[in-house]
């Protein structure tokens, strides 16, 4: 008796650990950071956020853009949110009022640039950022 519920104990353990495991996202740790923008597309507009910040936690923040795509200054044009990657999906989502706002762009991460795309439906054009990381 005394084996068969030290063998459960130690299933339960095994199978606590790899539960708690399979929910952490792997988050690339250059993409950790406050990133610049300098390059957008013409729909920039879509997406509302030019600098961002992304944190280790997987929070992120923003400025709110006008129609250029430059970033409007004080809290009030602030956004904030989580994100989470995915293979080559950069997952953010928005928090506006009660509301959140899940927005997938593919990115691509190479040393110091950072360019995010996604298409705005299945017949618009793909659209991009490229991003500098602030010094």
């Amino acid at each position: 008796m005394r084996a068969r519920l030290s063998g459960v104990i130690c299933i339960c353990i095994f199978a606590a650990a790899l539960l708690s495991g399979c929910g952490k996202q792997k988050i690339p740790p250059g993409l950790i950071g406050t990133w610049r923008m300098v390059e957008s597309g013409e729909e920039v507009a879509h997406l509302g956020i030019g600098d961002q910040t992304f944190n280790a936690d997987g929070t992120w923040s923003g400025q709110e853009t006008n129609l250029y795509g430059l970033s409007l200054p004080g809290e009030e044009y602030r956004h904030t949110g989580t994100f989470e990657v995915k293979g080559d999906q950069l997952i953010i989502t928005r928090e506006m009022g009660g509301s959140k706002t899940p927005i997938p762009l593919h990115f691509v991460l190479e040393g110091d640039v950072l360019t995010t795309s996604w298409q705005l439906d299945e017949h618009g054009a793909d659209t991009s950022v490229v991003y500098h990381r602030a010094e």
